[in-house]
């Protein structure tokens, strides 16, 4: 069966076009600005970094986090799994974003002041505190699925030997049906 076509205002109506008019001016202000300033931005190496960057990122990062994300949804059960991948999706992101601070890209010794912090110990602070919050949730969701006696393997995972006295487990992933106990 086909889904429904989306209505017309979704698909193409002007929030489309408003919003590639937007953008446009922005990377068209962007463009201006280094090539008014290209002895400062040398356009040749800023070109080659974000090719290179936009390569990486489909051939390499892309799909591992995909494949990460897929294994993890089909896979872990949803009271760790979600989390984890929260954190590890927000690992990526703080990584990607820091690598230019923690590398020191722009770092001037004329001029103490640019990028004067210590950025690789401050991301792996970040990082800490991310993963051992994270921890921290999947402890308290482990303790509440104890206290309300959930079963350690999820209903969807678990076979017809998992169902309760009266009841059929489908293996379908459909709705648990109840037996007629006479």
């Amino acid at each position: 069966m086909k889904p429904p076509d989306p209505p017309a205002s979704e698909s193409n109506g002007w929030t489309f076009w408003v919003g590639l008019l937007i953008g446009g001016v922005i990377m068209a202000f962007a463009v201006r600005g280094i090539l008014a300033d290209s002895r400062d931005t040398n356009p040749p190496e800023l070109a080659r970094w974000v090719v290179g960057a936009a390569i990486l990122h489909d051939a390499l990062l892309a799909p591992i986090a995909t494949a990460a994300a897929v294994l993890l949804a089909w896979r872990a059960p949803a009271w760790w799994g979600r989390p984890v991948a929260f954190a590890a999706a927000m690992t990526a992101i703080l990584v990607t974003f820091s690598i230019p601070l923690v590398r020191g890209f722009g770092r001037r010794a004329a001029n103490p002041s640019t990028l004067p912090h210590d950025y690789g110990s401050n991301l792996a602070l970040i990082l800490a505190v991310l993963w051992a919050t994270t921890l921290g949730v999947i402890g308290w969701r482990a303790t509440a699925r104890m206290r309300h006696g959930a079963p350690s393997t999820p209903p969807e995972t678990a076979g017809p030997t998992a169902a309760e006295p009266g009841e059929q487990r489908r293996t379908d992933g459909g709705q648990v049906a109840r037996r007629d106990p006479t």
